[in-house]
């Protein structure tokens, strides 16, 4: 008989695969697994709740993407590489798909099959049941049966599930939560930076689709992305929205199957020179300079708004130069796609003003006005009279801490005795 729990044959082939070693052979091949078992065997184990390990942030990479053609351009007009607006949004982008398991649901999250419940009940019955909605979007209930609650919101399982109990018990409560959440798969596709099929978690919305493929390329359109379901645009993202006011509410959660489509950039212009935040902008339809510059954040303190250069490509053939002013109620340059538009800054001269230098007690720039006289700068003999005077005229009663009397020993000092020595005979 072979060791204790090892039959007979199951010994004979560990000794004929020792000796077979010892020999300098192969060992015999093992028997191969039935069909599927494979499959099983590299299935992972789905984590409970209970024995979940910690999340661990995703990590993330940078996504470098090359300069357009038009960047190329602005920068030979600039002298440098002007941002596409919005673009560093994306720059460090997760390189794995972190899922949202412990997030809290909404109440109006709608149940689906692979949705987890945990029922407590307690009262004149305890149950401590874990549910997984099947296929069918059911979920069985000892002594009760199957209860159907996909596509419920989360806010009514509690009161549909307490009305299916109470056919069969009385004097209860319970509590109903959500453990692990569905996932489901998603489709991100046209000028993506990573197009794909994802599998995202099922409280994932459309932003969260956005960053998991890295968001629009430099290629892509920041104003016109769209989910599409079952053929038809459910909603139509303009992310300018969110950059510059915080608004989300064409954010949308998602479901299986969605396709979030990013079509290629519409018209764009770039904006340099004295402006808060200079870059490469899109337009959305018509815009005007004043548009443009509120994109940008506005003006910076220094921008000259009477004269404003506007490079352009006409017919696709040559370039110009066209002037505009931010003083016109109503500019009258359009702006076209491939313009730069370039804020001068203001030049340092000042229209009313004389300087005043030399031995003064306040030199610097006063405000000229007709009729002005050589009394309004210099009103009093003081005014002739530097600062710097007054400071030493100030130190002369005082005396200075080099100079000061050093004080003599503490008291301890003072009183202690002087170490004896002895020297050798």
């Amino acid at each position: 008989d072979g060791p204790a729990g090892v039959g007979v044959p199951e010994c004979q082939t560990l000794k004929g695969q020792a000796e077979a070693i010892a020999a300098g052979k192969s060992a015999p091949k093992a028997p191969a697994l039935p069909a599927g078992a494979e499959e099983l065997l590299k299935t992972e184990p789905r984590n409970d709740h209970r024995t979940r390990p910690a999340a661990t942030p995703a990590a993330e990479e940078k996504v470098v993407e090359p300069p357009t053609e038009f960047q190329r351009l602005v920068e030979s007009s600039v002298g440098q590489m002007l941002p596409i607006f919005g673009a560093s949004l994306f720059d460090k982008v997760p390189s794995t798909f972190a899922p949202l398991d412990w997030v809290p649901v909404n109440a109006d999250y709608a149940l689906g099959p692979g949705d987890e419940l945990l029922v407590r009940v307690w009262g004149q019955v305890d149950l401590n049941l874990d549910l997984t909605l099947d296929r069918g979007g059911d979920i069985y209930i000892p002594q009760v049966g199957n209860v159907r609650v996909a596509g419920l919101q989360f806010q009514q399982v509690r009161a549909y599930i307490r009305s299916q109990l109470e056919r069969i018990y009385r004097n209860f409560d319970l509590s109903v939560n959500v453990g692990q959440l569905r996932s489901i798969q998603i489709f991100v596709v046209g000028q993506a930076r990573r197009p794909g099929n994802y599998t995202v978690s099922s409280l994932s919305t459309l932003v969260n689709a956005l960053f998991a493929s890295g968001g629009p390329s430099s290629q892509g359109s920041m104003r016109r992305i769209q989910l599409k379901r079952g053929g038809a645009v459910v909603t139509e993202l303009d992310l300018y929205e969110l950059l510059l006011q915080g608004d989300k509410r064409k954010d949308v959660p998602l479901q299986p199957g969605d396709v979030v489509y990013i079509p290629t950039a519409g018209p764009v212009v770039a904006l340099a020179g004295s402006v808060k935040n200079a870059g490469i902008y899109e337009l959305k339809g018509e815009a005007n300079l004043m548009e443009v510059v509120q994109l940008a954040g506005g003006l910076a303190p220094t921008a000259d708004g009477r004269r404003i250069s506007v490079e352009r490509i006409t017919d696709h053939g040559s370039r110009e130069v066209v002037e505009a002013s931010l003083r016109d109620p109503k500019p009258s340059v359009s702006l076209r796609d491939g313009d730069l538009i370039r804020i001068l800054t203001v030049a340092p001269h000042f229209e009313n003003a004389i300087t005043l230098r030399g031995n003064v007690a306040n030199p610097g720039r006063y405000a000229w006005h007709s009729g002005m006289r050589l009394h309004d700068v210099i009103p009093d003999k003081e005014s002739l009279i530097t600062r710097d005077y007054w400071k030493k005229r100030n130190l002369l009663g005082f005396t200075q801490p080099a100079e000061a009397v050093p004080q003599g020993p503490s008291t301890e000092e003072a009183h202690k005795p002087e170490p004896t020595t002895v020297d050798a005979a």
